[in-house]
């Protein structure tokens, strides 16, 4: 009976914290409005908020200070948004540093089929890091966990799938290049 009662138990703590989360969606979208700058993301940062805080609710310490315990998620989550855009953000213009330099020193515009190779010749490790991180947009610390490996060894396999890459391109375009000479000297 002991095991009946504590599943009872748990079951109406479940639903008291779930009770208190739903009553709080208005102030977190609030919030998360005021963080994220607009309605889609402030949407987007209560989902993460809700699911993190439903997740770590054995952490929550004092039932008084649930409104802080929830601030301080969405400030978490927030900020983690915010890194993960930076991230991509710099991913894009790196190639697209990288498809000018390409351009100017004649090879044209990055082969988009020599990346896709480029790519394949990537360790399927690598392959899944590089996708998660700089597709997907997860921290090397998600992206780590999700690998089953890490973070250390995550940033291992991206800076080797970075020089592969840069090293592949860089032979293309320098192939390109040569091509372009060679017709010209014709």
């Amino acid at each position: 009976m002991p095991a009946l009662e504590q599943c009872g138990e748990e079951a109406q703590r479940s639903h008291a914290f779930h009770v208190a989360l739903v009553r709080e969606i208005p102030r977190l979208t609030a919030q998360a409005r005021r963080l994220s700058g607009g309605a889609l993301a402030a949407e987007d940062l209560v989902q993460a908020t809700l699911l993190r805080a439903w997740e770590h609710r054995a952490s929550l310490r004092d039932e008084a200070s649930f409104q802080a315990w929830l601030d301080a998620i969405v400030r978490t989550s927030a900020a983690q948004e915010r890194r993960r855009l930076r991230v991509r953000l710099e991913f894009e213009k790196s190639w697209e540093i990288s498809a000018k330099s390409a351009a100017t020193a004649g090879g044209g515009a990055i082969d988009l089929h020599g990346l896709v190779q480029s790519l394949e010749t990537l360790s399927p490790s690598a392959r899944e890091a590089v996708r998660l991180v700089y597709i997907e947009g997860l921290t090397c610390v998600e992206a780590a966990a999700l690998c089953g490996c890490s973070a250390s060894t995550l940033k291992s396999r991206l800076r080797r799938a970075r020089a592969t890459l840069a090293r592949d391109l860089d032979v293309a375009a320098s192939h390109g290049e040569r091509a372009v000479r060679s017709g010209l000297d014709l």
